[in-house]
């Protein structure tokens, strides 16, 4: 591990310093701004490599004209309740890529792939991705161009995918299972190496695809409580809720429509046993969206 990316245990005096020189000297945005604010406000610890991911999110758009992903966290921040917040702070993370421990890469090719995700994971809300493999979709990216711009730098199409094949993406899978699922493992291995996170905050951050996509994540030696599968839940629900505002451009109405029916939909393939419990979460979780989605999401949609 590079020196510079050592696990420090930070105070939250130290968090709060740290961020403060980051958010001035990235000039970021005003919801981006936000977030990382709430570190030092809330006292929350985090280490360096874990502030860097926090960063390159803010970065992650497509265009001027739209919001960071940073700043669609914060929209899930503020919607799910208090005691979740820095899970739902971290659920993402994982869409920055591999930690640069986990691959082979040089420095220079280490920072070139992290932009060339994050920019990914940013394309996909803008293409329809089922059916396409990783392969197809790097060609949708590119659409005939030799190379396009990332966060800083410029990547030649061989160079994407010769990156891709590097860290062990199989091109020619589905680039759902193949590249979008990976954030979850890419987070899992980012939180394990934060001393900072703890146990019960990974487990609900990295469970926030356990109900739909069934990607369930295991913490060694941690056993969640009933209360802590209740918020991975709301967490995941809420996640859900935000994308169809956001990304899908629904209203509210139209957005507790589709997010109800899709998880309504998976309630039937659950154990007869769990599906009253799970029900009344989602009345719970919607209670709590009523609530709090006109001061977040109006003058915004």
């Amino acid at each position: 591990m590079r020196k510079d990316r050592q696990p420090i245990a930070w105070s939250a005096s130290d968090v709060g310093g740290a961020v403060s020189t980051a958010v001035e000297r990235a000039g970021l945005r005003g919801e981006d701004k936000k977030v990382l604010e709430m570190v030092k406000r809330k006292g929350w610890k985090i280490n360096p490599e874990t502030q860097g991911c926090l960063h390159f999110l803010a970065k992650r758009r497509t265009d001027n004209n739209e919001q960071s992903h940073l700043a669609d966290t914060l929209e899930i921040i503020q919607l799910v309740p208090e005691e979740i917040q820095q899970a739902a702070m971290l659920h993402d993370i994982g869409k920055t890529g591999p930690r640069e421990e986990s691959t082979s890469l040089e420095n220079s090719e280490s920072s070139k792939l992290q932009q060339l995700i994050t920019s990914m994971f940013a394309f996909s809300f803008k293409l329809p991705t089922e059916g396409l493999t990783i392969s197809q979709f790097v060609d949708e990216m590119f659409k005939n161009k030799e190379k396009i711009s990332l966060i800083n730098v410029e990547i030649e199409k061989t160079e994407a995918i010769q990156l891709l094949t590097k860290i062990g993406l199989d091109i020619d899978k589905d680039v759902r299972s193949g590249f979008l699922q990976k954030h979850v493992e890419w987070g899992k291995d980012m939180l394990d190496n934060d001393p900072n996170i703890t146990d019960q905050t990974k487990f609900i951050a990295l469970n926030h695809h356990a109900f739909i996509s069934e990607q369930n994540v295991e913490i060694e030696g941690f056993e969640p409580t009933e209360d802590d599968k209740k918020k991975t839940f709301f967490l995941e629900v809420v996640d859900y809720y935000q994308a169809s505002r956001r990304r899908g451009k629904k209203d509210h109405n139209e957005s507790s429509v589709f997010t109800k029916r899709r998880f309504e939909e998976k309630l039937k393939t659950k154990p007869e046993g769990e599906q009253e419990k799970i029900k009344q979460w989602l009345k719970e979780v919607f209670k709590i969206i009523d609530e709090k989605q006109i001061a977040i999401f109006e003058n915004k949609v």
